[in-house]
């Protein structure tokens, strides 16, 4: 048995990996925040061991918002609101995110900030890529799309598919005492049981957007498999 304590929380942008960043009640507000909006109601739940409950919180959303993406959150914690805040609570918290997408004059623009490989030269068909999407716009977004391998004959290897999970990437939110930069990091691996060799391109092409309104944004780059069992031999021929 188990006696929870219910509080709301404002986001104020997303770490690196996309791992939320939560304000404190003292945080600059950034104008993306509905944490004002939420009425709980209750503050405190009793749920006995093994069963569950339901709460109900409402969300009212005032007449003059700027349009696009909005976010707070509902925490639920083993520990009073105003122990956490004092520092001397050791317990855990339980957040349920809410994003709210306001209509108007919504901006959705995102580029690719970084596209790469971890080394330049490989030594099997084991290549890890790292892309970095920026969001750009006021609006939440969900970039996806193929990753295409081509090898130096101009044929294409395999196509892969960037953020199959459909994970979002936040707009920036300026203003608060720690900004977010609006940018989230993807990581690609691709593994193949035949030995590749040569130069190989990487062709990424990521579409974001509400559907009937998709947007697509591409970038490239190249690298090396070179394997050593291939590599050895005809450098100890070309020695002699």
């Amino acid at each position: 048995d188990q006696l929870f304590y219910i509080s709301k929380r404002n986001i104020i942008g997303v770490r690196e990996g996309g791992v939320p960043m939560f304000a404190e009640d003292s945080s600059e507000k950034n104008g993306f925040e509905i944490s004002d909006w939420i009425t709980l109601d209750k503050e405190e739940i009793f749920i006995k061991a093994q069963e569950q409950a339901d709460l109900a919180f409402l969300i009212s959303v005032p007449n003059q918002v700027a349009p696009g993406s909005h976010f707070g959150s509902v925490i639920i914690s083993v520990d009073p609101p105003k122990l956490r805040e004092s520092g001397a609570s050791i317990g855990y918290e339980v957040a349920h995110l809410i994003h709210l997408r306001i209509e108007g004059d919504v901006q959705e623009a995102a580029r690719i900030r970084q596209f790469s490989t971890s080394k330049y030269i490989y030594g099997s068909t084991n290549v890890d890529f790292n892309v970095k999407i920026e969001n750009e716009g006021n609006t939440y977004i969900k970039p996806t799309g193929p990753l295409e391998i081509i090898n130096m004959f101009g044929k294409r290897v395999t196509m892969l598919q960037f953020n199959e999970s459909q994970a979002g990437v936040l707009p920036k939110m300026a203003g608060s005492a720690t900004d977010s930069n609006g940018t989230r990091s993807f990581d690609i691996n691709w593994s193949d049981d035949t030995p590749g060799f040569g130069r190989y391109e990487a062709l990424l092409s990521v579409v974001y957007g509400v559907e009937g309104k998709m947007s697509t944004i591409s970038s490239t780059v190249t690298f090396w498999i070179l394997p050593m069992n291939i590599i050895t031999p005809a450098l100890i021929v070309l020695g002699v």
